[in-house]
């Protein structure tokens, strides 16, 4: 085997690895798989309890978004681009290290030879909601670890860490955020067909003094000669660092890795947007420095600036941790009301179970309260298949008094002498959390979160109970 050498530094072989176990982390069970990178690029999807979706590559690539494509935070696509993506889309970070008197770059997850030691490993907790990427430099006597993980309040939840394990304090320069975030607004469509267009209507700004940024379209895309204001917003931010500066696009990247000195950006106009924060850091021995980067779609004039209140008021670690186990907790509560739960010698055996059970109620759902139904979401029903019913309905299930159950609804339309209503009622289920979570290797347009009307394309039928998706417009928990 010959030595391979980049200038003076010897390229380094890469390690043996793609073995798993389950292990303990952050006080839960995870499986890791070790050098995960020797292995050929594989695909990973990040579950929740809510109406999340991201599907990553092992790579570093990945998509992103609420609902369905057309809501996405990272650009939607099929699992062959999002393998190739890691070097335009999502997580990049880049540290300057003081070490023996030099300053030394890293980059952690780089694709490409290393002249550093290094191992790679994944973890992914067994619900499903938490993935974790760590990288270990052996000669810097360094880790760099990020994981992803989702909560109903604040949206996409990046967390970063660095873990010094040399016997003195280390120093180091970072940049670490999110490369080819989208505006809100932006359509599958739009992003396969019209992307230079798409691009030279982004813009982007930051906000001061709160380490956020807002990334929106200067205007709806449209050919009528009209004014088409875009409303809505993402909005990224970032906590747990000490006066970070905020980039708003990758121009000042090759320029930090080049030890030049970086200026924040404060406004970016036609051109893909980014989040950076940079700032310096000291690390003390065996100890270790975490920060977030937030990110969330769909944001509106007024929840946006409360948002951007609470941000400056201070947003702590245990408020966004808490926003990740409310919803870790609706998770396993969903799983749990579907038997997704047993006890095992193997746990391997009991996570598959677990996982088998969260991804069939994923397809067909799980009932909202057993055989209780919400009437408003039952009366909605009526009124997108018949509208002139719903009063009827509502009327009779009025002078029913009581609880609503499937059988006092049945009961109650049997009585009406109505066959429409009987229809009606013979075809609602109290379903929710269905959803069609396709995957990014089909082609074709995968309606990963259905809205109401997409998941009621066809017309019903009198001789079968159809499956109705309850939707986040019902207000009930664990819609999607």
């Amino acid at each position: 085997m010959k030595e391979v050498y980049w200038s003076n530094s010897r390229v380094r072989q890469e390690a043996e690895g793609g073995t798993g176990s389950i292990v303990q982390r952050d006080g839960e069970p995870f499986y890791k798989i070790s050098n995960y990178h020797v292995m050929p690029p594989f695909l990973v999807s990040l579950v929740s309890g809510s109406e999340h979706w991201m599907f990553l590559s092992s790579s570093g690539g990945l998509t992103c978004g609420r609902r369905n494509p057309d809501n996405a935070l990272l650009p939607y696509d099929t699992d062959d681009r999002i393998h190739d993506s890691s070097a335009t889309t999502g997580p990049l970070a880049a540290l300057l290290v003081e070490d023996e008197g030099k300053t030394r770059l890293w980059v952690p997850f780089a694709r490409g030879p290393s002249v550093y030691t290094l191992e790679r490993n994944l973890y992914k907790n067994l619900p499903g909601n938490r993935l974790v990427f760590e990288e270990i430099n052996h000669d810097l006597a360094l880790s760099f670890h990020y994981s992803w993980s989702v909560g109903e309040r604040f949206g996409f939840v990046k967390r970063s860490g660095i873990r010094n394990t040399a016997d003195s304090e280390r120093h180091i320069e970072l940049l670490d955020g999110l490369r080819n975030l989208l505006p809100y607004g932006v359509t599958q469509q739009a992003q396969l067909e019209r992307s230079p267009l798409l691009d030279a209507y982004k813009q982007a700004e930051s906000v001061t003094d709160a380490t956020a940024a807002i990334y929106s379209l200067s205007s709806i895309l449209t050919d009528r000669a009209e004014p088409c204001e875009a409303l809505m917003a993402t909005v990224v931010w970032s906590t747990g660092l000490d006066r970070p500066k905020v980039l708003l696009s990758e121009d000042q990247v090759e320029a930090f890795c080049a030890g030049v000195p970086v200026d924040a950006e404060h406004q970016v106009r036609g051109k893909r947007g980014a989040f950076f924060v940079q700032s310096s850091v000291s690390v003390a021995p065996a100890a270790e420095k975490n920060w977030y980067v937030v990110a969330d779609i769909n944001q509106r004039p007024s929840p946006l600036a409360a948002l951007l209140g609470q941000i400056r008021r201070g947003v702590t670690p245990d408020d966004i941790e808490a926003d990740i186990e409310a919803g870790a907790q609706r998770l396993l509560r969903l799983v749990g009301g579907a038997d997704g739960f047993q006890s095992s010698s193997d746990a391997m055996v009991t996570a598959r179970h677990f996982s088998n059970t969260m991804f069939n109620i994923m397809r067909g759902g799980t009932f909202y309260d057993e055989y209780n139904v919400p009437g408003d979401d039952f009366l909605d029903f009526v009124a997108t298949w018949n509208s002139p019913l719903r009063d009827k309905f509502s009327a009779l299930l009025d002078a029913q008094g009581g609880p609503l159950t499937l059988n006092s609804v049945l009961s109650a339309a049997e009585n009406s002498g109505d066959a429409h209503l009987e229809r009606l009622a013979l075809e609602y289920l109290p379903l929710t959390f269905s959803r069609r979570h396709g995957v990014s290797s089909r082609t074709g347009r995968p309606c990963l979160f259905p809205t109401r009307d997409s998941s009621r394309a066809s017309s019903p039928s009198s001789s079968t109970r159809r499956r109705r998706m309850a939707t986040t417009r019902t207000g009930l928990p664990g819609t999607a």
